[in-house]
């Protein structure tokens, strides 16, 4: 990065340089020395910042690039993962409370595969009501298996 940013500090200092010194001499009598020194110039200060181009390090960018990538959907799918839950969870408790069912807790579990798949992996309710009700309920309402509900009185 700092290759970079020395290479474009040169560069402007040249034009600049440049503007500066065609301003002080006559366009009639210098013009096209000044032109053809100033082009000169300008290209040495061009070539002279292909070494240090080709001394970055493209590779390390790019894996800082891909860890920062993985980094970041890791975090993402944790958030999704616990919106989501928290979603069905508020969900299952309203699904249950309108059959007449009161659960003290509710907690779904999720995983999230690699493709970015949502599956629910267990369903944990905390409950005085009827265990076959509350799993018929949760069964029907989230379309899921009965084994990965528990249901536990309080």
């Amino acid at each position: 990065m700092e290759e970079i940013k020395s290479f474009a500090i040169s560069v402007c200092a040249i034009a600049v340089l440049s503007a500066i010194i065609g301003g002080l001499f006559s366009e009639e009598r210098y013009g096209k020395i000044i032109r053809l020194v100033l082009s000169t110039v300008l290209i040495c200060v061009l070539i002279s910042a292909i070494p240090s181009f080709s001394s970055c390090d493209l590779f390390t960018f790019k894996e800082q690039a891909v860890e920062e990538n993985r980094r970041l959907s890791d975090t993402v799918s944790q958030q999704t993962a616990q919106i989501a839950a928290s979603i069905l969870t508020d969900s299952v408790m309203s699904k249950l409370n309108e059959n007449g069912i009161y659960a003290q807790t509710v907690e779904i579990v999720l995983d999230i595969s690699d493709e970015g798949s949502i599956t629910i992996s267990k369903v944990n309710v905390i409950s005085d009501g009827n265990k076959d009700r509350i799993i018929a309920v949760v069964t029907a309402f989230l379309g899921i298996e009965n084994d990965i509900i528990t249901v536990t009185g309080c």
